[in-house]
């Protein structure tokens, strides 16, 4: 039916018709999008459940059976849970954990660079470092192709 009327599956979350969404899709949405704008901007757990709940979603962090590990994350809105991972591959507690990681040491080293006499360079240092992007695409083909090899090895 596909190749028979042109249709094709869009990738990536930019190319959907949001307007057109019904719950609870439109909700996963709408955590997805607040998520999006509110990992780049924070530096730890805290401020980012801070962030979101200003924006009207609950964090719930799932622990590994009887002990204090964190195995996972759930986001609420509207009565919906949804997994981290089920909103984008991006925002599994792992993935979320190892950007604001990378966030604060971006803040600690903007901080020492910040010391400089000299304010503009600063400032171009500071901005360099907003603009690195925290989600990095090759690395996100480089391990789904070996999740790919990984499953034709199984195969044979």
């Amino acid at each position: 039916m596909t190749v028979r009327h042109g249709l094709y599956f869009a990738s990536g979350k930019e190319n959907v018709k949001e307007h057109r969404l019904r719950e609870p899709d439109k909700t996963k949405y709408e955590i997805f999008h607040a998520l999006r704008d509110a990992v780049p901007r924070c530096r730890d757990w805290p401020e980012l459940t801070a962030a979101l709940r200003h924006e009207g979603i609950a964090t719930e962090f799932r622990m590994r059976g009887g002990t204090s590990d964190v195995q996972g994350v759930v986001f609420a809105r509207n009565g919906y849970p949804f997994n981290g991972s089920k909103i984008d591959r991006q925002f599994s507690f792992s993935k979320i954990d190892h950007a604001l990681s990378l966030n604060r040491r971006q803040a600690l080293s903007a901080n020492e660079r910040g010391s400089v006499s000299n304010p503009v360079a600063s400032f171009s240092h500071l901005l360099e470092d907003l603009l690195q992007p925290v989600y990095d695409a090759d690395e996100e083909r480089r391990l789904q192709e070996r999740l790919r090899k990984k499953r034709k090895q199984h195969r044979l």
